[in-house]
């Protein structure tokens, strides 16, 4: 390969220019996802909403995504034998073999460990599709921004409990929706 390689890739949604001088290979989709498989490497993609910088030299990486709010991140869930009470939205623990139920409170004796996850779809009435890390909506009465916590009622809100499980369990990016990323609980009483 020759030395001072420069790449740029442009089409309506986005512009994508990468220089290197030991570029091995370069692949840009049109969800603006990058690869770039070489040993140095400056990349650079742009579009509307985003501006992303990624530099990697002797290991040394930094980034930047500012833009507007996110409205959907990748999430991952599983689908678990549930009861007819457990339902899209509650918090929810390991209840048995390869089966959940919702929380009732943060009791120590309820959720000894934290919560295991939250609702995300009902296929059937005894199956249940549990998010662990992504954005669950359906709520009411968030400030964006702000952390989210169980409750005494075992349901999602911005107050920290005061006695039993203390457990962040992400952060509120709209009134409506939060965040899932299910933090370690804390013992209070």
């Amino acid at each position: 390969m020759a030395d001072n390689i420069a790449v740029t890739v442009t089409n309506q949604n986005f512009t994508a220019i990468v220089a290197s001088d030991a570029v091995n290979s370069i692949v840009i989709d049109e969800n603006l996802n990058a690869l770039v498989q070489d040993s140095g490497y400056t990349a650079v993609v742009q579009d509307i909403n985003y501006t992303a910088a990624i530099t990697n030299q002797d290991l040394n990486v930094s980034y930047a995504f500012p833009g507007p709010q996110a409205t959907s991140v990748p999430r991952l869930t599983q689908t678990f034998d549930t009861d007819l009470g457990t339902n899209v939205g509650d918090l929810v623990k390991v209840n048995g073999t390869n089966s959940v139920t919702r929380i009732v409170d943060n009791t120590a004796v309820e959720i000894p460990n934290g919560i295991f996850g939250v609702g995300f779809n009902k296929p059937s009435s005894l199956r249940l599709e549990v998010m662990f890390i992504g954005i669950g909506g359906g709520y009411s009465g968030f400030t964006a921004g702000l952390p989210i916590f169980v409750s005494t009622l075992g349901v999602p809100t911005h107050t920290v409990a005061t006695t039993g499980m203390v457990q962040q369990i992400g952060f509120a990016i709209s009134s409506t929706e939060f965040f899932l990323n299910i933090m370690q609980a804390i013992r209070r009483s």
